[in-house]
């Protein structure tokens, strides 16, 4: 039972250790959007400087969304991890253009989610709407969406793309082992973000969730990395 039960909480413990881990990065990263938004209300400069964003936002839609989160998420990174041996992957220009191509599709995504998210609760910049907008993102989108694929996706980097050596080294206990160990630091990073984030119009808040990505997607592979040693 007592095995059984290490078992368990193991997949915590290993979330824990990764929340603690990135949890200095992770303020630092939420210091630099809270900067930013301060800076765009206070400062007209900052605002006229990233209203053009907005403007090709509204004029481009979902593919805007998708190149703007597929470079933050999927190229930023991708030119990072080449100077970092623990993290590079065989093929890195592959790499490069699959984690574009993901990161985009996940940027698409969560585009239509704050436009659902505005649609269902306005797009107010009270503490309630902030709160509930965070509660609907960081459970059921994070828990039943962008946790799985991030997590699956980033297996799947770390064997070079192979479906059959992703197969032959999947985690036996794949929610226990890949999803768990990512929950709680994506709610360290994600949540105080995701209130930053709706704090700001709607079209920019995929843009600038892309700077926050950029930062999770390296989490993501560190993640991958361990779920491999351990299978």
């Amino acid at each position: 039972m007592t095995h059984h039960t290490d078992e368990l909480i193991a997949p915590w413990r290993a979330g824990i250790r990764a929340a603690r881990a990135n949890l200095i990065p992770a303020l630092v990263l939420q210091a630099v959007c809270l900067c930013l938004l301060l800076a765009y209300y206070y400062f007209p400069a900052v605002e006229r400087f990233i209203q053009p964003v907005s403007e090709w936002q509204d004029a481009h839609g979902v593919p805007f969304a998708f190149v703007s989160r597929g470079f933050f998420g999927g190229v930023l990174p991708g030119v990072f991890v080449l100077s970092v041996p623990a993290l590079r992957v065989r093929r890195p220009v592959r790499s490069i253009v699959m984690n574009f191509c993901f990161w985009g599709m996940m940027g698409s995504l969560a585009l239509g989610l704050y436009r659902l998210q505005s649609l269902a609760f306005g797009m107010g910049h009270d503490w309630a709407t902030l709160i509930k907008k965070m509660l609907v993102d960081q459970s059921a989108y994070t828990l039943l969406v962008a946790v799985p694929l991030s997590a699956t996706f980033h297996f799947w980097q770390r064997h070079a793309f192979s479906f059959s050596q992703t197969k032959a080294h999947f985690p036996r206990h794949w929610f226990k082992h890949l999803i768990l160990p990512t929950l709680l630091p994506n709610w360290v990073v994600w949540a105080p973000s995701m209130m930053i984030i709706y704090a700001l119009p709607e079209p920019l808040q995929v843009h600038f969730s892309g700077l926050v990505g950029c930062f999770w997607t390296l989490f993501c592979m560190q993640v991958a990395v361990h779920a491999t040693d351990r299978a």
